[in-house]
């Protein structure tokens, strides 16, 4: 199975390429890099503390699908809607992990995912899925009697809020309550805001310094609060969960999957 990598110069890209080199039946196809930088043409084994594996990384997209059974993105969101047309025209199969997209490129996911299998993938890590099922059930049976809100965490460099992890949190509150996330969701508050209104889903940020990435799911009632809490210590799990779901969506036909999908969860 040949697996390319977009955005193979990042933190999570590096490991990517490192994961792929040492997951038998996997064969690195390639990466990409920003067009234009220092990494074009270095040897993506290289840039990645490996030993050469004779590609360089490249500015081409398109020719690293037509070269790989599937890509793993986590590239930039500013590029998702160029690799979603050209997912939808060479049908490789993508693993989605750039967040931070607008609407046009959640959009772009969409249709792509009629003649491309699109894993859209927030967070890779399966135990952060594991958790996902569980904070759905745990909203319902509480039900919108306890106020919820979840709370972010991460380094000062992430430079978008919410994060696509904070809005899986908050899409599983919605779902065990089945309401919308977007008819509740409330991001922002400030100056004199009176009485929480009934049924919403804040969302509060946090960022600083190195702070590992983390979520918290809070239910807050009038006798007792109830917290759920995540938080990442090494990225390497999202470059192990991603070529866990790069293995999995070969050979599925074209459609939107989720990591629930590939963890056996949905």
């Amino acid at each position: 199975m040949k697996i390319g990598i977009f955005g193979c110069g990042g933190v999570v890209g590096r490991l990517l390429v490192r994961e792929v080199v040492a997951t038998e039946g996997c064969e690195l196809s390639g990466g990409t890099g920003r067009p234009g930088g220092a990494l074009i043409g270095v040897d993506v084994g290289e840039q990645a503390g490996l030993e050469p594996v004779g590609l360089a990384v490249s500015d081409d997209p398109r020719a690293l699908m037509a070269a790989s059974d599937v890509i793993i993105d986590f590239s930039l969101a500013p590029a998702t809607v160029q690799h979603m047309l050209l997912a939808a025209e060479t049908g490789c199969a993508v693993v989605l992990g750039t967040t931070g997209f607008g609407a046009d490129a959640q959009a772009a996911v969409d249709r792509a995912a009629a003649d491309a299998a699109i894993v859209e993938a927030p967070n890779t890590s399966p135990n952060f899925n594991y958790l996902l099922v569980l904070i759905e059930r745990i909203s319902g049976v509480l039900g919108d009697e306890y106020d919820a809100e979840v709370l972010s965490m991460a380094e000062r460099r992430l430079p978008f809020a919410p994060s696509g992890t904070t809005i899986e949190v908050a899409k599983a509150v919605a779902a065990g309550r089945g309401v919308n996330l977007d008819d509740v969701i409330e991001k922002v508050r400030d100056g004199v805001i009176g009485p929480r209104p009934p049924g919403v889903i804040g969302i509060a940020i946090v960022r600083g310094g190195r702070i590992a990435g983390g979520q918290r799911a809070i239910f807050a009632g009038d006798d007792e609060v109830v917290e759920v809490a995540y938080r990442s210590t090494d990225p390497a799990i999202y470059a192990k969960g991603a070529v866990a779901a790069a293995r999995w969506v070969v050979g599925k036909p074209p459609a939107k999957y989720s990591m629930r999908e590939v963890f056996g969860l949905a």
